[in-house]
């Protein structure tokens, strides 16, 4: 039979952390607060004490603060106003770091599919004759592959030793003399059935490079473009709130 498992509890220990400004993006406005890692005080107590003691627990809307009570409450504890305001300020930026990545999610099957249209124009009229050499190239270097492997197949089939000659009842040196012939025979040297690997030019690899440091100047560009936005929008954005802090704390 199974024993019975239990668990039972002691004593409590709760321990009082300071309030600190923070830079955590989720808050809708004012400055985001949070606690610091060295504890100021500790209480043990038992379960049946505080159990007792313990006050009713808070709704989700007890819980919240609005941006009033969170600076009232720093300054109270000390901190001044230049502190919550690089708190602030700090918070906006995060914030708008994460809607430019919500954004650029967005727009990234838009890019992809911008990135295939130009490389489609571009190889229909810049890069035509370029890309006819690529494809005759890789053409002739996959058809030589076939065909060495399919020479390799009927080198690989061919009996060197018939298993004839092992099993035949004739006399023992005319076996040999047939073994000896046969020695030599396969003993000339074969025909080489080889062929060379078509190497690609030089000339090639260096359009192919031209082609692909083409692409990333345009993918730079378009990204140097959408960075100006943002940081406009940023800007405006962090004035528009620091105004808005300034009129609510007076």
């Amino acid at each position: 039979m199974a024993k019975n498992k239990r668990v039972s509890f002691s004593n409590i220990e709760i321990k009082e952390y300071p309030i600190i400004p923070d830079v955590n993006p989720a808050v809708t406005r004012g400055v985001p607060i949070a606690i610091d890692w060295d504890p100021i005080n500790e209480v043990s107590c038992s379960v049946d004490e505080y159990e007792e003691s313990r006050p009713t627990p808070r709704s989700q809307v007890e819980l919240r603060m609005p941006a009033t009570h969170r600076n009232d409450l720093l300054r109270r504890l000390g901190f001044s106003h230049r502190d919550i305001l690089e708190s602030v300020k700090e918070a906006n930026l995060a914030r708008n770091r994460r809607v430019r990545t919500m954004e650029t999610m967005q727009l990234e099957p838009a890019q992809a599919a911008f990135e295939r249209m130009t490389r489609a124009a571009l190889n229909a009229t810049l890069r035509r004759g370029k890309k006819a050499e690529e494809k005759k190239l890789l053409h002739d270097f996959a058809a030589g592959k076939i065909e060495k492997a399919k020479e390799d197949q009927d080198l690989e089939s061919v009996d060197t030793y018939p298993s004839s000659d092992f099993l035949s009842a004739e006399p023992c040196s005319q076996s040999l003399s047939q073994n000896s012939e046969e020695q030599g025979e396969n003993s000339q040297p074969r025909e080489s059935t080889k062929t060379k690997r078509k190497k690609i030019p030089n000339s090639v690899k260096k359009k192919m490079k031209q082609q692909q440091r083409e692409q990333r100047q345009m993918m730079r560009a378009l990204n140097e473009t959408t960075t100006e936005r943002t940081a406009a929008n940023d800007a405006s954005f962090e004035m528009k709130q620091q105004q808005r802090e300034q009129r609510q704390m007076m």
